[in-house]
C-alpha cells in the first residue's frame, strides 16, 4: 500500500443515524385513519337510518344506544372534521413520546414501540366499533321479539 493510501479517510457507507427526525408515524396514522372512517361512516350513514326505525316501532333504547345517537346528532355538523384530525394528531404526537434515536438499534426500537401503538390503537377502535355496534343493534332484539312473540290474552 501506497503511504497517501493510510492517510485518506475510512469511508462509511451507513446513513448517518437521522438526528431530531421524529416526523410523521404513518402506522399509527393508517391504522387510525381507517378506524376514524369507520367510525365517521357508522355516524352518517347506519346511525341515522337507525334512528328512523326506532322512532318508527316506538322502540324503548336503553342508554348505551341513547348515547350513540345523541354523539352521531353531535357529529353530524362538524363532529366529522375535528374526528378527522385525530389521525394527524396521533401521526404526529406519538414519534415525540420518545427520545431521537441516535443509533440505528435506537431508530428500530422506536419503530417497534410505533408499531405497538398503531396495534394499541386498533384494539381499541375495535372494541369502540363492537360497543356502537352493540349499542345500535340491542333494541332490535326487543323488536324481534316483540314481533314474534305469540299474542298474550285469550283466543277467539
Amino acid at each position: 500500500m501506497a503511504k497517501s493510501e493510510q492517510n485518506l479517510p475510512r469511508i462509511d457507507y451507513a446513513p448517518p443515524p437521522a438526528r431530531g427526525s421524529r416526523r410523521f408515524a404513518w402506522p399509527v396514522f393508517i391504522s387510525s385513519a381507517m378506524m376514524v372512517a369507520y367510525l365517521e361512516l357508522l355516524a352518517l350513514v347506519l346511525v341515522p337510518h337507525m334512528k328512523s326505525l326506532y322512532a318508527d316501532f316506538h322502540l324503548e333504547l336503553p342508554a348505551s344506544t341513547q348515547i350513540v345517537l345523541s354523539l352521531s346528532d353531535m357529529m353530524l355538523p362538524f363532529g366529522c372534521l375535528i374526528l378527522a384530525a385525530v389521525p394527524f394528531a396521533l401521526a404526529v404526537l406519538v414519534p415525540r413520546l420518545w427520545p431521537a434515536p441516535e443509533t440505528l438499534e435506537d431508530s428500530a426500537a422506536i419503530a417497534r414501540k410505533t408499531r405497538r401503538v398503531a396495534r394499541l390503537i386498533y384494539f381499541v377502535m375495535f372494541f369502540l366499533i363492537l360497543a356502537v355496534m352493540y349499542a345500535l343493534l340491542s333494541p332490535m332484539v326487543s323488536l324481534i321479539r316483540g314481533l314474534t312473540a305469540p299474542p298474550s290474552g285469550p283466543r277467539k
